[in-house]
């Protein structure tokens, strides 16, 4: 323990020494730009190359910043090469910054901060081989990826035909209102559009095959979207919009489909999403049904009852999590499964009633924190339910009141 504490102190001097003498190969150095304003810099002498870094002095980067392509550091050239992840975080008042000609790789959360709310403009250098912009908006360099949608930008946005990806959170917290997906994009990527608070209206065309996992989640504005037939994936709660009212399928998709605007998979034996924001206080899942999908129901605030159907078989991970207002409920005979906080948040549920004589496999908080909860099960059950590994903690497990 010693002789580890020492090593470490030997370290820190020793880094001390290096960079007061200049024998670090790195160091962080403040350079004006064009316009007179600081740029920090994490610097490599022997690569001799530099990387955009946040201020250490917790200076925020805003209005224009322009990243030159090179900067001179004790008369020696380095070429910018990178921007580290957290470079312009909390620059709440950043509206355009200019990308030079040797940068490789931008992280995808690099500009997507919440507080970066008053970016309008991402420019590239017209010789850099990785990246390109237009109109502001972020691209690979043969503009087939959608890279980043500043989020200062507000209004209606057209993507451009030719892009045939939107990659993962490239709208994340973005402000616009409304987006057009051409028909040459396949797919839309993870959290794609998270947080677009504004967002409420999307016209997905025909072409989409993929839609990743909460590529929507919390466009709370967002009342009704329409699944083109060409979709053959819908990722984990990609639809997760607590305003939601309605998802209608096209009939010709042979993936998935709809019923009274709730989303199911062709076959109708997995339901996928209710929208959050149905007025519905009860819901009757149709008989077929087999699996309630993970998220499926989570913040279905109006809903107060939900019959299952005698062959579903699984509920999934949080598929009523935060159902604030849902009261008792019945599980049928054949549910083995009951994934991790699939009740979660469920504060009106007074009682369980499990109908299979053999216990269901259970999680973590499968059914909330309350283990007071009154669980009803078959009267040859009870002993059973007591034993089994979840249910054991549960202090009120009881027969099925006889009728």
């Amino acid at each position: 323990m010693i002789e580890s504490y020492i090593n470490i102190k030997l370290k820190i001097m020793l880094n001390f020494i290096c960079n007061l003498f200049g024998f670090s190969s790195t160091s962080q150095v403040c350079i004006m730009d064009s316009q007179r304003k600081k740029i920090w810099y994490n610097i490599d002498k022997e690569t001799k190359s530099a990387t955009v870094i946040k201020s250490p002095e917790n200076e925020q980067y805003s209005g224009t910043v322009i990243i030159p392509n090179e900067i001179m550091y004790k008369d020696k050239f380095y070429i910018v090469t990178g921007i580290a992840d957290d470079a312009f975080s909390n620059c709440r008042k950043l509206e355009r910054v200019t990308i030079p000609k040797g940068v490789e790789m931008i992280n995808k959360a690099l500009f997507d901060s919440y507080s970066c709310k008053e970016l309008v403009t991402i420019d590239v250098d017209r010789d850099n081989s990785n990246y390109c912009s237009y109109f502001g908006v972020l691209y690979n360099k043969s503009k087939t990826e959608l890279k980043c949608f500043p989020r200062g930008k507000k209004g209606e946005f057209v993507i451009p035909n030719g892009v045939t990806e939107i990659c993962d959170r490239a709208f994340a917290h973005a402000e616009l209102e409304s987006v057009i997906i051409p028909s040459s994009v396949k797919k839309i990527g993870n959290q794609a559009f998270l947080l677009c608070d504004n967002l409420s209206r999307v016209k997905i065309t025909k072409g989409v095959t993929e839609i990743g996992n909460y590529a929507f989640e919390y466009c709370d504005s967002l009342k009704s979207i329409t699944i083109p037939e060409s979709v053959t994936s819908i990722g984990e709660a990609s639809l997760f919009c607590t305003g939601l009212t309605n998802i209608e399928v096209e009939e010709d998709n042979l993936h998935y489909s709809s019923e009274n605007g709730i989303l199911f998979d062709k076959l109708k034996t997995h339901l996928i999403c209710f929208p959050c924001e149905r007025l519905s206080e009860s819901y009757e899942i149709p008989e077929g049904v087999k699996v309630i999908d993970s998220y499926a129901f989570s913040n279905s605030s109006n809903l107060t009852n939900v019959t299952m159907p005698d062959s579903l078989m699984k509920i999934e991970k949080s598929a009523f999590g935060e159902c604030e207002k849902l009261r008792d409920i019945t599980i049928p005979a054949n549910v083995t499964e009951i994934g991790e906080e699939a009740f979660l948040g469920c504060f009106d549920l007074t009682s369980v009633t499990s109908l299979n004589i053999v216990p269901p496999t259970i999680f973590k908080l499968s059914f909330g924190y309350d283990e007071d909860i009154n669980i009803y099960v078959p009267a040859e059950s009870v002993e059973k339910y007591k034993a089994a590994e979840g249910w054991s903690k549960f202090k009120n497990i009881k027969a099925i009141p006889a009728k």
